[in-house]
């Protein structure tokens, strides 16, 4: 009974913790139909067809996305600024919380890279565009990194102090993350579990130790190599990556690759009761 009251208490404090987070989710769908209905509102006007704007939006996906990434974090920023709350959301508390990661972090990246591109197979793909996988790095970029500042923010103002707190927020932060992203996703088919699990691992490294300096290296070199050159991209129909993989990365894959890093990390130098916020 004393367990299930901790951890109704933990998961209160977990979702008062993200309750801006969950504001900036629904600001930034509100911009993401903003920016379809300016862009269609366009389209109406030179007499085009509903079905062209449809797959307009789908071509364009990502700068749809970068747009509405954009216009929803200038909103939260506003409101941080105005709120006046004890770190500012500002350059100097970026560089301020920068840390170089460890050595344990890029054995354990390396071996979740590896373990993926083993499970997915790859084939080189003669179609990939240049053009293409630039937008979409830069579009990949600009749509993590943007959550997870907003996360990382409310993290520092009101850190976890538990086990279960700081589970849980982690937890509620990727869903949060992941049902946003199922709702604009153009298909649902295409959804993928590992998308989710790349937010997932940002928010972790920089909880546990590591700094948002990891979380960067996460998405520039695992998030972003694996959607966009290898074929993972959730918003885009057509691979337009450098490789076309036989099968996507499943939650089993994900969950075993996982389980096995924590294990390597508990013994090297991991304190599950005790959060360490930069």
């Amino acid at each position: 009974m004393n367990t299930l009251i901790i951890l109704f208490g933990d998961f209160a404090v977990a979702f008062r913790r993200l309750l801006p987070y969950m504001a900036y989710n629904l600001v930034l769908l509100l911009a993401y139909l903003f920016v379809i209905s300016i862009f269609s509102f366009f389209h109406f006007i030179l007499g085009h067809e509903f079905n062209l704007i449809e797959i307009f939006v789908q071509e364009n996906i990502w700068m749809v996305l970068t747009i509405s990434k954009l216009i929803g974090f200038f909103i939260i920023y506003q409101y941080y600024k105005i709120q006046s709350f004890k770190h500012s959301l500002t350059w100097a508390y970026l560089t301020k919380s920068f840390e170089l990661p460890s050595r344990s972090f890029y054995v354990v990246l390396t071996f979740l890279f590896l373990f993926f591109v083993i499970q997915l197979r790859p084939e080189l793909n003669e179609k990939w565009s240049f053009v293409d996988v630039v937008g979409h790095f830069v579009g990949h970029s600009v749509y993590f990194f943007t959550d997870f500042l907003v996360v990382s923010y409310l993290i520092k103002v009101d850190r976890p102090k538990t086990k279960g707190d700081t589970t849980l927020t982690l937890s509620l932060a990727s869903l949060f993350f992941g049902v946003l992203s199922y709702v604009i996703v153009p298909s649902g088919e295409n959804f993928s579990f590992f998308f989710v699990f790349g937010f997932f691992l940002m928010l972790f490294f920089y909880i546990r130790k590591e700094g948002w300096g990891a979380s960067v290296w996460v998405l520039l070199f695992f998030n972003n190599v694996l959607n966009v050159f290898f074929g993972q991209d959730i918003f885009v129909e057509e691979n337009i990556g450098l490789f076309h993989c036989e099968r996507g990365l499943g939650w089993p894959e994900i969950s075993l690759a996982f389980i096995l890093c924590l294990i390597y990390l508990k013994f090297r130098y991991f304190s599950w009761s005790h959060p360490h916020i930069n």
